[in-house]
């Protein structure tokens, strides 16, 4: 009976582990079916290669954009050539053996790698670019299943593999392959939106088991097609759609004689049989004459040699509208400078679209209206190698920079391995047209408009779309914005790009790059690059005689002092006479972004995503008589909150002065609340750090701003008083949720007689810097009228006009901190803390600061005095808001 029991019990016990074992499996299946999701995060997570910024970006780019990559597969050409690729990766030792293969050879190939293989061996993988060989995204884990999976989850799989890839080679990857043989458009919108722009089909493919003897590899290279993608398979076998005739299995006979790489044994592991196959292609390809080349480069590759990609041929025809045809010669021209005649350009008809276009002229783009923080460095002329290449050097040791690259027609026929190089490095090229001299201007439209469609066609034929147009050395004259708006007549619309300032100009001869600098962007003048700045460097330019090192210090000097710092002024000595400031520089942080980025990425004030934005019909809610002036006066009785210096006989044009407000406060009710406002206006380093300051503290505050510095229609003012505005940042502040009121147009004081001329005046500057602020801010702001009199000074009169045009409040304050005469950060926190000698800040309080250049410490004693309120007992406590919260008529 026991042993009966006991059995019984057994039978029970494994029929648990059986259950058990299926429950666990179905468990991890579930788990895992979806691309490996928790290896995956276990890898990723574990070394830290958070792509969280990445995946949000590129699922807002594909929303915004809906854009495939293009797809790079085998050309036509004349030329003895191949692209080598390698999917997948093997042990380090293997792939150390592979190099040698390769140095030895002088072949080059470009290594797929997948992320999860890429983060468990990071070293093998900086095998790659240490043996001078290129490299691109081959997915997570090269599953086949990817082109099933939806948007989300594909651009999550590819900016994952792209952050693993740039933490270890310090290069962001910008070609994909996927384990798959065709492509549907969901995964080039992902690979696009996940930028990489292009995705790589291959013609071949082989692996260990294709060849069994060199004269079978030996002839497989003699009947291969010039131009093919060959891909050698690192790992695994070749599916079904990977076969060729060529590289299918054969019986495994082994060639005994061979001793191409050192291996002689009957019986070969996989991966000495892996090393022997690439030993024998490589070895073939040589003695064939056939050159390898990288995959991005079959293009580039393909033109000089006078073909065009069949896999673009489509795109010629389609690309415009255009009834007639008008068919004209391509020259390209080789390396050793003879002229090859290339098929006809099949040119629209520009004429009847000039006719259409009936004299219109585009608008030139030489800074963008966008809230994102970056700035755009612009080159043009490809003819001095060395400078371009030092050019692309600076530009990566200034970490994860990517500049924007016009090239002509003429630089894409004869120097395809220099645009090649712009590409590889992750930069943005655009279309620069054919002539680049002053003859440009004298052309005509028609001619201006064949030359832009006649490098978008070479452009396109490279792989490269692109709306970005600048004209040689950035020329907007003559025909040249009738030509743009002409050629937009058809399907493509094209933005005419100049720039904001120039680095190179004839007149910097002999000087060197900190004069340059002084000369071009004086700090008087220039505190920094403003967000959305156009920097343009022209680098075969003879200015600068044989110093191949200018345009590259250039580069850096500008990036370092106007782009990642900035300039504000500091008061250094203060007396009741005079103040003394010094310039200084704190950080700034813009980055320097792609002109394709920067221009086709729009702002969504909901989301928070940051790019362009629109400018707004300005706003007629402020007009002259737009109040009576029998309710104007009653307002200043309501809604004028004074100042206690400005008070009886300083308030000018007043007989009785009984119920106007001096208090200069707010009634918040008996809560301790206080109110920060700015006045004024100034760069972008000292008004990013106030704000950046109050964003640390989840401070929102009032800013009243001198319209004039924002005002987009400068050239309605006479010239001697046009400046630079820059309503980029005022855009910031209102995207940040702060209050936006004016503090008039010019500054115009507001304590004036009661006379016609003087009224009349102010209500033209009343009405101005309302329309100037509505247009940048009036969609993301509420429509609270508030007005700041400059320097406090009222008078009757003044008030009067501010209401009777629209303003609902005129807002003094009672505390003055006079930040611009701090001579440091704790003079600022000492007065905001202790008082200015007269007022201290109390509930209600309005304190004044000011976002002048001269308030330089405002910013560190705004967060001393912020960071110390925070750590004081909860009934101690200052909470703050913005005026809205309290004195909002809506």
């Amino acid at each position: 009976m026991k042993k009966l029991r006991i059995a019984g019990n057994g039978i029970k016990i494994v029929g648990l582990a059986l259950l058990l074992i299926i429950l666990f499996t179905t468990i991890f299946y579930l788990l895992f079916r979806n691309s490996n999701n928790l290896i995956e995060e276990m890898i990723v997570n574990k070394i830290q290669y958070n792509a969280s910024k990445e995946i949000d970006e590129a699922l807002i780019k594909l929303n915004t954009e809906k854009k495939k990559a293009t797809i790079i597969s085998g050309v036509e050409t004349n030329e003895n050539i191949i692209a080598l690729t390698f999917d997948g990766l093997t042990d380090r030792e293997t792939m150390k053996e592979i190099f040698k293969l390769m140095n030895d050879s002088s072949s080059k190939a470009t290594f797929f790698v997948p992320g999860i293989e890429a983060a468990e061996d990071s070293d093998t993988v900086k095998l790659i670019t240490e043996n001078h060989q290129k490299f691109g995204n081959y997915t997570l884990s090269a599953s086949k299943e990817i082109l099933s999976d939806s948007h989300e989850e594909q651009i999550e799989d590819l900016c994952r593999t792209n952050v693993i890839l740039k933490t270890i080679l310090g290069i962001k990857p910008t070609l994909l392959k996927c384990n798959t043989t065709n492509y549907n458009d969901t995964i080039l919108e992902s690979a696009y939106a996940s930028n990489l722009n292009q995705v790589v089909a291959a013609n071949e493919y082989l692996n260990y088991q294709s060849f069994t003897s060199y004269e079978m590899t030996n002839n497989y290279i003699k009947n291969l097609k010039k131009g093919s993608i060959v891909t050698i398979k690192l790992d695994g076998v070749l599916d079904e759609n990977e076969y060729s005739e060529a590289s299918q299995p054969q019986p495994p006979a082994i060639d005994k004689t061979s001793t191409d790489t050192g291996i002689q044994s009957e019986v070969l592991i996989e991966e000495q049989k892996l090393l022997q196959v690439i030993g024998w292609v490589l070895k073939a390809l040589n003695e064939n004459k056939v050159k390898t080349i990288y995959v991005d480069e079959l293009g580039l590759a393909s033109m000089a040699n006078g073909q065009p990609q069949n896999q673009f041929s489509t795109t010629q025809a389609s690309a415009f509208i255009g009834t007639a045809i008008v068919k004209s010669s391509s020259t390209l021209i080789s390396d050793n400078g003879s002229k090859i005649e290339t098929e006809p350009i099949d040119y629209p008809d520009f004429q009847t679209m000039i006719e259409a276009n009936d004299g219109k002229k585009a608008d030139v783009v030489d800074h963008l209206y966008t809230s994102e923080r970056g700035v755009v460095f612009t080159f043009r002329g490809l003819s001095n190698d060395l400078v371009l290449e030092k050019v692309l050097d600076q530009l990566d040791m200034m970490g994860d920079v990517k500049a924007t690259f016009f090239v002509t027609a003429d630089e894409i026929e004869k120097y395809p391995e220099r645009v090649s190089k712009i590409i590889e490095r992750g930069h943005d090229v655009g279309n620069g047209g054919v002539t680049q001299d002053s003859r440009l201007q004298s052309l005509t439209t028609e001619e201006i408009c064949k030359e832009i469609y006649k490098c978008d066609l070479l452009l396109k034929r490279i792989g490269i779309e692109t709306n970005n147009y600048m004209p040689g050395y950035g020329y907007s004259e003559g025909n040249i914005r009738e030509a743009v708006s002409a050629i937009n007549e058809g399907d493509k619309e094209f933005n005419l790009i100049t720039y904001s300032v120039s680095m190179v100009r004839n007149s910097f001869a002999g000087m060197n790059s900190q004069e340059i600098l002084e000369s071009c962007l004086p700090v008087h003048v220039y505190k920094s690059l403003k967000r959305g700045d156009i920097a343009y460097f022209r680098m075969d330019s003879t200015v600068f005689g044989e110093n191949d090192d200018m345009i590259p210090q250039l580069v850096d000097q500008l990036a370092a002092k106007y782009v990642f710092n900035g300039y504000v002024a500091v008061c250094i000595e203060s007396t009741e006479d005079e103040s003394i400031y010094e310039t200084i520089q704190i950080p700034l942080d813009f980055k320097i972004l792609p002109l394709t980025q920067m221009i086709n990425t729009y702002e969504n004030a909901d989301s928070g995503q940051l790019g362009l934005y629109a400018i707004q019909e300005p706003s007629d809610e402020v007009e002259t008589d737009k109040v009576s002036q029998e309710i104007a006066t009653k307002m200043i009785y309501s809604d004028y909150i004074g100042n206690p210096s400005v008070s009886g006989s300083n308030l000018k044009g007043f007989t009785d002065t009984t119920g106007i407000d001096i208090s200069g406060k707010v009634d918040t009710d008996g809560k301790n609340v206080v109110f920060l406002t700015f006045d004024d206006w100034g760069g972008d380093p000292v008004v990013m750090s106030i704000l950046d300051v109050l964003e640390k503290h989840q401070v929102e505050a009032s800013f009243f701003i001198i319209a004039k510095n924002v005002d987009v229609d400068q050239e309605q003012l006479p010239e001697d008083e046009q400046i630079s505005p820059n309503p980029n940042l005022l855009r910031e502040m209102a995207l940040r949720g702060h209050d936006i009121g004016s503090h008039n147009y010019f500054h115009m004081e507001i304590d004036i007689d009661d006379d016609s001329n003087e009224k009349e005046a102010l209500q033209t500057e009343l009405v101005k810097s309302n329309q100037a602020l509505s247009r940048i801010v009036g969609d993301v702001t509420k429509d609270d009228l508030f007005f700041r009199p400059p320097t406090l000074a009222v008078s009757k009169a003044g008030l009067q006009t501010v209401f009777e045009c629209g303003f609902q409040k005129s807002i003094s304050g009672d505390f003055s901190v006079h930040d611009y005469d701090c001579t440091s950060p704790e003079e600022v926190y000492n007065t905001l803390v202790y008082g200015n000698g007269t007022y201290n800040i109390e509930a209600g309080s309005i304190a004044v600061l000011h976002i002048n250049d001269q308030s330089g410490f405002t910013a560190e004693g705004l967060d001393l005095f912020l960071t110390e309120n925070e750590q004081k007992p909860e009934n101690e406590r200052y909470t703050f808001a913005k005026l809205s919260d309290y004195l909002s008529n809506k």
